[in-house]
């Protein structure tokens, strides 16, 4: 081999992180444990003050590099990652999370059989701690507010509300599915954007996709510090057909090793963080489906956002700026407007949060119900 050349990886794996020692190692772990060995994996710190950066050094992988930088947020860690990609397929993690053994070797069948394909996804599973774990992409779906396919559930399958068309797994992936214990995964094939404006269905750390769609889509939009990858997927889906797999290939962890608790909260979830993140949503979900004209299917469901981004003003106590975010959307929106509104007429603010989270219990009931009885049945 000449001196100075350099071996394209089939996988860059992109993997930004700050101030996860209690979990990079964790998620680290899991790629290297792939049985897919042809990878690279590019860690990103961003600006970490935790020793994160000092722990990965120590005896690393050689596959594994680290670059650091200045804090600049999560989408300026990634786009650093993608500028440092070479390999030909391109995959996200999380340092919170974790993938299955199984991630790679699926994805690189996939696209050996299917050179035509950019986009392979599959099921992230949420995890609170020992024995405690369920299906966040299924109940993300039976949640979703639309759209349903005829009467109840298409099939008694909630991914066909979303996806186009459901197949087996063909001869070329048969091997690797048939080593886990989801044997009876499905392959679904979505038209690109049609799902993608209902809800987040397609989850990026459990997407990889090819070199081209990571160039046509661009890089992470980095006016937004957190939620930069809802228009990266908005993007990459309106582009592009989807390829999901129900089977886990992405575990999202609320704790860190033991169950004990992160020490770093989410973006997402986290006190700090959650009302940022509702409203760089929302105004990501407003450009790139509403447009000018807020008709049809279009403001039903940024009424569905609105809501979304009220409630974490009002747990952030920001009652002045639900309040904002509730106007012009009407009851007719659903039990979600009603219970904002009541918990905005309470006079109390830890009363109206303690109501908005009672609520949340509530509502999310008889989802959880459902993906429990469809566990129990195998479905």
């Amino acid at each position: 081999m000449p001196e100075g050349h350099i071996v394209q990886p089939r996988f860059t794996v992109v993997l930004p992180t700050y101030n996860r020692r209690d979990t990079i190692l964790r998620a680290v772990g899991s790629v290297c444990a792939q049985t897919f060995g042809d990878w690279e994996l590019v860690v990103v710190d961003d600006g970490s003050v935790d020793g994160t950066t000092g722990l990965l050094l120590r005896g690393a992988d050689p596959r594994v590099r680290v670059l650091s930088q200045p804090n600049g947020g999560v989408a300026v860690a990634r786009n650093a990652g993608l500028r440092a990609a070479r390999g030909a397929l391109v995959a996200f993690l999380d340092s919170d999370d974790e993938w299955t053994p199984h991630h790679l070797a699926l994805a690189d069948a996939f696209f050996r059989a299917h050179p035509d394909e950019h986009v392979y996804t599959s099921e992230i599973w949420q995890d609170w701690g020992p024995g405690r774990s369920h299906n966040l992409t299924r109940t993300t779906m039976l949640a979703a507010p639309g759209p349903r396919r005829g009467r109840g559930m298409p099939q008694g399958d909630p991914y066909l509300r979303f996806h186009e068309a459901r197949g087996a797994i063909g001869g070329w992936g048969r091997a690797v599915v048939d080593a886990t214990p989801h044997a009876d995964a499905r392959h679904y094939r979505a038209a690109p954007f049609d799902g993608w404006r209902w809800g987040c269905i397609v989850f990026l750390q459990a997407t990889v996709i090819t070199r081209r769609a990571a160039q046509t889509v661009g890089p992470f939009d980095e006016r937004y510090r957190i939620a930069s990858d809802y228009g990266f997927m908005c993007r990459l889906t309106h582009t592009f057909p989807v390829n999901f797999f129900s089977l886990p290939g992405c575990l999202k962890h609320e704790t860190a090793a033991g169950g004990r608790g992160l020490a770093e909260d989410h973006l997402v979830y986290g006190g700090r963080t959650a009302l940022a993140f509702r409203r760089e949503v929302l105004e990501q979900y407003e450009a790139a489906h509403c447009g000018d004209d807020a008709s049809g299917d279009a403001c039903p469901l940024r009424d569905h956002y609105r809501l979304l981004a009220a409630r974490a003003a009002l747990l952030a106590d920001r009652a002045d700026l639900a309040r904002e975010l509730t106007l012009g959307v009407p009851l007719r929106a659903g039990a979600d407007a009603w219970a904002l509104r009541a918990a905005l007429a309470l006079p109390h603010a830890r009363a109206a949060r303690q109501f908005c989270s009672a609520w949340d219990r509530v509502r999310w009931l008889p989802h959880r119900l459902a993906l429990r009885i469809g566990n129990l049945r195998g479905a």
